[in-house]
């Protein structure tokens, strides 16, 4: 379920897939801006011809789209097999005695999916599309049909703004990686007040703990066994309801261990 707090926890993942689309938008929009140089001619020709500057600006955004929905297509279909065979390596890695533990769940297609591809696919198109069509279709008529190429139609101001954002994208994206290796180096450094190193902690069933102690016991890389209804960093710990000799109430949290828990 999409709760809050997933949402929130994937906010980086999204944040970093916009800023990639947006990189390469405006990577594309370049390439088109000088297409539009090339094709002023042909637009000349359209306008001095009696087309509207609308129906000029839907017919290159129709482009765009083409060029989008190929581009989707291809990136679902490469997400796809990537998803599957990073499975297979996942499956290929782990070892035989724990592939009993790990299922494969079947991955159908979400309709949510579909529709977020189709969002941004239309959204690609209109990013990397207008700025380009507007551009070409403020062309002088009849500098144009000559084949000249004016001040209005070079697209400089334009290509300068795309490099401008494309730099401001790159660097945001830059320092948000940067961040997270950051954050990431800093909670594997964090001191959490107690021992982990050599410790492995294990959910044992009810009906399964003697078989487990016994093999456990026997085994001689192992030092100390130790047992405990609540482990740290597991999730919390039953609590239960103190009444003092005044009347007062409160509620205090509690851990049954054994002694080799310390």
């Amino acid at each position: 379920p999409l709760t809050p707090e997933l949402l929130v926890a994937c906010s980086p993942l999204v944040a970093a897939f916009g800023l990639v689309l947006v990189l390469a938008c405006t990577n594309v929009a370049s390439m088109m801006l000088a297409r539009a140089v090339a094709r002023q001619r042909e637009i000349g020709i359209r306008l001095s011809l009696g087309a509207l500057r609308r129906r000029l600006i839907r017919q290159l955004l129709t482009e765009s789209i083409l060029l989008s929905i190929p581009a989707a297509i291809l990136g679902f279909i490469i997400s796809r097999v990537t998803i599957d065979a990073s499975i297979r390596v996942m499956f290929a890695t782990v070892p035989k005695d724990m592939l009993e533990l790990i299922h494969d769940v079947p991955r159908p297609v979400d309709w949510r999916v579909i529709a977020f591809m189709v969002f941004a696919t239309l959204a690609s198109a209109l990013l990397f599309g207008l700025a380009p069509a507007f551009q070409a279709t403020r062309a002088n008529v009849i500098s144009a049909v000559r084949g000249e190429v004016t001040s209005d139609l070079r697209p400089v101001r334009a290509r300068n703004a795309l490099v401008i954002s494309q730099i401001t994208v790159c660097t945001l994206l830059l320092v948000a990686c940067s961040v997270l290796v950051r954050t990431t180096m800093a909670m594997s450094a964090f001191d959490i007040g107690f021992r982990t190193n050599n410790v492995i902690a294990m959910e044992v069933a009810a009906n399964s703990r003697r078989q487990v102690l016994d093999a456990l016991t026997s085994d001689p890389e192992v030092d100390t066994i130790a047992a405990a209804s609540a482990i740290p960093l597991n999730g919390a710990v039953p609590t239960m309801t103190i009444c003092a000799d005044d009347g007062r109430a409160i509620s205090t949290a509690y851990n049954d261990v054994s002694p080799e828990y310390f």
